[in-house]
Formats: structure tokens, sequence, C-alpha cells
């Protein structure tokens, strides 16, 4: 009877091969995964929850002789957005990661950043102002600022003024490459931040006027 020839596989040859696959279909997920975050637009990772920004409906926006009048569809209050800048809205792909909320920003013309959040990253062109706001058991922004710990730390060039008749306590400050103007106060049990962020002293006075037009439009519900 003729020998039949058999061709013996070897365990490292099969362990190649299964390397090799386990490779592929890692370096396929990675790019899948990228190409998610880039057609996402911005995004990032804020206190464990993917963010990105998305194109306000054009529902909120509607035409003044002062510009285009941004209406918040949850918190209800009124903004003029500065005549060149892009609106947009953050939100959370997993939902509200502490509280429910609406984030609204406005990206200035020459708008760039170094990270991949336009709220937390660090800006390396232009400005941003972000608008966030949240329920609070504060009756006064006061009482809310004698108890922010970190915001009492860091703050610089506290000044406190009205606008609209609501009280605020503007400040500055330098943080880990941030540079920022906040404007805080609180109105009908809800806490508002506006948050002017720009990449350096030369895009601050640039867009100052811009900031200031926010600020003297906002009204809170």
């Amino acid at each position: 009877m003729p020998k039949t020839n058999r061709t013996v596989v070897s365990p490292n040859f099969l362990f190649g091969i299964i390397v090799v696959l386990l490779i592929t279909i890692v370096f396929l997920t990675y790019k899948l995964y990228t190409q998610t975050l880039q057609q996402a637009s911005f995004s990032s990772k804020a206190s464990g929850v993917f963010t990105i920004t998305v194109p306000l409906p054009d529902s909120s926006l509607s035409k003044t002789p002062e510009g285009s009048l941004l209406t918040s569809s949850q918190l209800g209050y009124t903004v003029i957005v500065p005549e060149g800048w892009v609106a947009r809205e953050y939100q959370s792909l997993a939902g509200a990661a502490v509280q429910p909320y609406e984030d609204i920003i406005f990206l200035s013309p020459d708008f760039a950043e170094t990270n991949a959040s336009p709220t937390d990253g660090n800006i390396s062109e232009g400005a941003s102002i972000f608008i966030r706001g949240l329920d609070t058991i504060y009756k006064t922004i006061e009482d809310r600022y004698a108890n922010n710990v970190v915001a009492k730390k860091v703050a610089t060039n506290i000044t406190r003024r009205t606008l609209n008749g609501n009280p605020i306590i503007q400040y500055e400050y330098e943080l880990t490459g941030e540079n920022v103007t906040n404007a805080t106060l609180i109105k009908n049990g809800k806490w508002y931040l506006i948050k002017f962020q720009y990449a350096d002293s030369a895009a601050k006075v640039r867009y100052e006027s811009a900031f200031e037009q926010v600020l003297s439009s906002f009204n809170p519900k």
C-alpha cells in the first residue's frame, strides 16, 4: 500500500496566524473608532463620558436687528450670537453625566484648539464663549461663590456687576494653559456660567467686545 504524505502544521505557525488576525482586528476596530470620533466633530472625555458638539437646530435661532438671537430649548434663556461666530450645542453621548444640562458654545471665526474638547482643551487660536445652566441650592451668587473653594483659589480680577437686573460675579483665571474670564449668576434656582476662553492676551482684546455683547444680551428665564 502506498504511503500518504501528510503536511503537519506546527503550533508556532498556527499561533502566528492567530496573532496576525488579532492585530488586524484591533487595527480595523481602532480605525473605525477614530473615524467615528472625527465624524462627531469635536469630542472629549469629560467626567468619564464622551461628549460632542453638534450644530444647533434652526428653530433655536432667529434674526434680530442686533444679530442672531438664540433661545435655549431646555433652559429658556435668550442670548445674541456674536456676528460671524459658530453656535453649537454641547451634548453627552451617554446622556447627562451628573445631572441634566444643556450647554451652548460659540466659536470665533478663527477658533482652533490643541485638545479634542472646545470646553476642556487649550485654545491655540481665537476664542470661545461657553454657556451652562444648572439647578442650584444657593439663593444668591454671593452664597455660591463663597462656597466655591476652587474658584476662590484661582480667581483674579474679581468684579461684581449687574446686567439686566441680575447681579453677577466675574473673575479671571489661568490654569494649565487655559486663559479664562468667567461670569456667573443665579436666577430662579438656576446657576449660570458664561465662560470666555481665549488663546492669549491678543485674542482676549480682540474678542472682549463679543463677550460683552453676549453678557449684555443674556436674559435668563
